[in-house]
């Protein structure tokens, strides 16, 4: 062998993408791409790591849509960090696809993608309110763009939601305890009561008079 010749490095940088405790060193397809939700503001951290050759860059691209590996090599509008690491911090309801690239000094390209979302809100329920008993039956409605579960009295009836987000409970239903929760984790929770014959210290509920009941 060639003395002080070092041999060929044909290895990519690896590149790490962190937000919170969570960390990712690889590159997504952009058809199997999953969502990672979060409920407080966070930082997007990047760094990469290069042993057997020098690090020549590192940047990083902001997509709203998710891309192929042959439309990143097109892209022509890449943030180049100043150092190894770089960061910055997710915007509220908006879903990103963050894609950084490191290149070694040996041209070795690494590349490392994830989907992230930052959702502070809680999952949307109307037609009740908490802790308050009606007399008649009610339609409620649940809505969130990103609603994981919807549980009521510890069974799970997402699936029975109408389209519109729409369900349904008769008179006399009884007591009904919701929990309902987002991809994120923010969750919501109601309980309420339907009877028609609702009594409360002594005061009968009608159709027009409500009283409240213990909160969940």
């Amino acid at each position: 062998s060639t003395v002080g010749v070092k041999p060929k490095d044909d290895v990519p940088p690896v590149t790490y993408l962190r937000v919170h405790r969570d960390e990712w060193t690889d590159f997504t397809d952009y058809t199997k791409t999953s969502e990672v939700f979060y409920v407080r503001k966070e930082t997007v951290v990047m760094t990469s790591f290069e042993e057997a050759s020098d690090l020549e860059s590192m940047s990083y691209y902001v997509s709203s849509k998710p891309l192929s590996l042959n439309a990143l090599n097109s892209v022509s509008k890449w943030v180049k960090a100043d150092y190894d690491v770089d960061c910055f911090k997710l915007v509220p309801y908006q879903k990103i696809y963050v894609y950084v690239k490191s290149v070694d000094s040996q041209g070795n390209v690494g590349y490392v993608s994830k989907c992230i979302m930052l959702d502070p809100d809680l999952p949307t329920l109307t037609g009740i309110k908490n802790g308050v008993s009606y007399c008649e039956g009610q339609t409620i409605y649940i809505t969130d763009k990103y609603l994981a579960s919807v549980l009521l009295n510890g069974e799970e009836i997402i699936n029975q939601l109408g389209a519109d987000g729409s369900y349904q409970f008769e008179t006399n239903s009884g007591s009904q305890k919701f929990v309902i929760t987002d991809q994120a984790g923010n969750t919501r929770r109601c309980k309420v009561l339907f009877s028609d014959e609702t009594l409360k210290d002594n005061h009968l509920i009608d159709g027009n008079d409500r009283s409240t009941i213990d909160s969940v």
